[in-house]
């Protein structure tokens, strides 16, 4: 599936997921200290939840169902990686 989190990015998820909504990046060296792991959390606003809120089901404007989101939930997150090491 496109978009689809790695083992990493799936267990950052369920973390930010357990957790209060929060502005506050997640940043973790990996692979002995070569590459920066950085993952922004997303988080539906009041503006989201016309197409990702309630009733959830329902087809939105653009004809796909709503998630049941309610404000505040996680949506996704942005995922990076930054090499910082040489060979």
């Amino acid at each position: 599936m496109k978009n689809a989190p790695d083992a990493y990015e799936e267990q950052v998820l369920k973390r930010l997921a357990a957790q209060p909504a929060s502005d506050t990046s997640i940043m973790e060296w990996i692979d002995k200290g070569q590459i920066l792991r950085v993952v922004i959390p997303i988080y539906y606003s009041h503006d989201c939840l016309a197409c990702h809120g309630n009733p959830k089901g329902i087809l939105d404007i653009s004809g796909y169902p709503r998630e049941g989101a309610r404000e505040g939930d996680l949506a996704g997150a942005i995922s990076a990686q930054i090499p910082v090491g040489g060979p």
